[in-house]
């Protein structure tokens, strides 16, 4: 089983009259920026939670919810979910769709969520034709050219890279 970090920012037995101030620091840079975050009320005289959690991949949140309620002897669900974060790119750079424009797009490596490796032009007109690197490199890296424009994704064995996906068209 993977272990969790929670942090339980509320769980209280009785209703709260208003709304728990959000912790998060994403939260804080939303409200500043005028999207407000609406948390959840507690539900009549049912206990309320809000927790965070800090995952990976393939984890399901509201299975988390459902198990933490029988851990306690009670049903649980979700009720609302907001994601702070995605890889590397946190709340505090979401744009509104209304704001949605080419000029406030994140740059491409900033959103793959693997090493940066910065090829020779050799090295990079081998991976325009497919060809594998002698790059001991293990798992999916990020390939680049010197002027760290995006290249491709590969995958090391330890010993090579071979070439996943390709996106430039010239080196």
């Amino acid at each position: 089983m993977r272990y969790l970090e929670v942090e339980l920012l509320a769980f209280d037995p009785e209703p709260i009259p208003h709304p728990i101030a959000p912790s998060a620091r994403g939260w804080r840079l939303a409200e500043r920026r005028g999207r407000p975050v609406r948390l959840p009320r507690p539900l009549g005289a049912y206990p309320t939670a809000v927790i965070r959690l800090v995952v990976g991949p393939g984890t399901y949140v509201r299975a988390f919810a459902r198990d933490l309620g029988e851990m306690l002897g009670t049903k649980a669900f979700l009720s609302g979910l907001v994601r702070t974060r995605v890889g590397r790119v946190g709340l505090e750079r979401a744009v509104a769709l209304s704001d949605l424009s080419p000029e406030k797009a994140i740059p491409e490596l900033d959103v793959l969520p693997f090493p940066v490796v910065e090829l020779s032009h050799t090295e990079a007109r081998r991976v325009l034709e497919g060809m594998p690197l002698p790059i001991p490199a293990m798992g999916y890296v990020t390939l680049v050219d010197s002027k760290r424009r995006l290249l491709a994704i590969a995958e090391g064995d330890g010993f090579k890279l071979k070439i996943r996906r390709v996106f430039a068209r010239e080196a």
